[in-house]
């Protein structure tokens, strides 16, 4: 007679291993970081959204009722200009973020280590 899966051994197991991945420090920051920015990402995405389902010509919603209008393209500009500017913020604060939730695990002061994180984005993206 064959046995069958232990299906409480596989999942231990993976309980297990899931615990070791959420303990880790790196994968704890970033968790931490995004958590702490998700207001920030809900308003991009928000924007998103309007620009894409309410005020897209052909397939959103203005198109499918036929409203028209020379009011559409600068609407859909200042989406546009917010989402992009949110984003990039994000990027920011998300660099900040993760430097700061990272320095406790190191047992030293997080203001540092942003402040060189954040130089070191400015000099990557330049």
């Amino acid at each position: 007679m064959m046995k069958g899966l232990n299906a409480s051994g596989a999942l231990d197991r993976l309980a297990c291993w899931a615990g070791k991945l959420a303990a880790q420090r790196h994968l704890a920051a970033i968790r931490e970081s995004f958590i702490f920015l998700m207001p920030l990402i809900i308003a991009a995405s928000f924007f998103v959204l309007i620009n894409n389902v309410v005020l897209n010509e052909k397939a959103g919603l203005l198109g499918l009722l036929g409203i028209t209008g020379e009011w559409i393209v600068p609407a859909k500009e200042v989406g546009i200009r917010i989402y992009n500017g949110t984003l990039n913020v994000l990027t920011l604060l998300a660099t900040v973020m993760i430097a700061w939730r990272l320095a406790p695990a190191r047992e030293e002061t997080g203001c540092i280590h942003a402040v060189f994180a954040l130089a070191c984005l400015i000099i990557f993206f330049l």
